[in-house]
């Protein structure tokens, strides 16, 4: 007798045939939710590296900027001053 519940057919489909369909497409699911999940972590880690290097790039232009500076005087400009009426 619980054999025949087990194998009863619902709308033309067999319960076993439809529990392993079923878990064949949870499994596919799964499958795809992971592939997804490691291109994202994949692309943000290509992202970070890039911000990473552009940050480095302009550490090292401002600390290269800098240290020319230090070599170079700056004329200071004065303005003669008008005296309102």
């Amino acid at each position: 007798m619980a054999l025949a519940k087990e194998n009863k057919q619902v709308h033309g489909v067999a319960k076993k045939d439809f529990e392993g369909s079923l878990l064949y497409l949870s499994d596919q699911v799964r499958i795809i939710e992971q592939k997804l999940a490691l291109k994202i972590d994949h692309e943000i880690a290509i992202d970070f590296k890039k911000q990473q290097q552009s940050a480095y790039l302009t550490r090292s232009l401002f600390m290269e900027v800098n240290d020319n500076m230090k070599g170079i005087k700056i004329p200071s400009f004065t303005f003669p001053s008008k005296k309102l009426s």
